[in-house]
């Protein structure tokens, strides 16, 4: 199956998402935590395209 549109993510919401995902592997999967925290290359699924940008104004507890 081929993607006819790819859904714009930007990366500092993609950044955002990897470092909330940290947290909670941080408790529920040490191991996993352990292996993921100095990755620096963070890879999305191919349905997204990844665009130059912040954390999306809509995301809780975050602030321009």
């Amino acid at each position: 199956m081929e993607l006819k549109e790819k859904i714009p993510v930007t990366k500092g919401q993609l950044e955002y998402e990897f470092h909330h995902l940290l947290k909670k592997l941080q408790k529920r999967d040490p191991e996993r935590y352990e292996t993921l925290k100095s990755e620096k290359d963070i890879h999305a699924s191919p349905v997204f395209l990844i665009i130059e940008g912040k954390v999306e104004h809509w995301e809780k507890g975050v602030f321009p």
